[in-house]
């Protein structure tokens, strides 16, 4: 998936899922990393594909494994919210000290099924609830809250595309915008694949 623009802005929830300019792509099956660039104090990342279409993302709550659900991939969670001295990351490498300040989310694998999914981005404390943390208190703005330690969370749509789908050498590559396979718009494309209309097209 190539690197999106800084929002710029500091919201609790940002839906960028109409936004073409935040439209990612990858191959189905494909291995994916994604990076947290991020200001401020200790935090974790995680990332949830609605792979059902169903509106929601699925998380198990209080579970360190969360395989068979919408959680992709995630840097730390320890399933209590009174212990946070050491856990895991969704790879299942456990975090203590000061490792455990880290956005730093493991690879996973993209959806094996081509089209168009909704994907959320979450920065939170210690927390695989897709809409947050919320405190001890019941409250989103009590201590940890996902209000109170100013967290957000990011929607946009991940476009899964069929890996062998290559279209034709173009004659005239200029004629058309072109992006990197980092999703970078190019002005000048020497031989390669590229990514137009949404498709990869390679060029002699």
């Amino acid at each position: 998936m190539r690197r999106l623009s800084p929002l710029g802005i500091a919201k609790p929830y940002i839906d960028k899922s109409a936004d073409e300019a935040y439209l990612l792509t990858c191959d189905a099956a494909s291995k994916v990393n994604v990076t947290f660039d991020i200001n401020g104090g200790w935090m974790h990342g995680y990332v949830y594909i609605d792979l059902d279409g169903d509106k929601q993302f699925s998380f198990y709550d209080g579970q360190t494994d969360q395989s068979g659900t919408d959680v992709m991939t995630f840097s730390f969670y320890s399933g209590d919210f009174n212990n946070e001295d050491s856990s895991v990351n969704s790879a299942g490498e456990r975090l203590t000290g000061n490792a455990r300040n880290t956005t730093k989310c493991p690879t996973f694998t993209a959806p094996t099924k081509p089209g168009d999914y909704r994907i959320r981005f979450k920065i939170d404390w210690n927390s695989i609830d897709a809409g947050g943390q919320i405190a001890a208190d019941g409250t989103c703005t009590g201590h940890n809250g996902i209000l109170n330690t100013g967290d957000t969370i990011v929607d946009a749509t991940l476009r899964v595309t069929n890996g062998s789908d290559i279209s034709s050498p173009d004659p005239n590559p200029q004629s058309t915008t072109l992006y990197d396979l980092q999703g970078r718009k190019q002005k000048v494309a020497d031989k390669g694949i590229y990514i137009r209309n949404n498709k990869k097209m390679v060029i002699h």
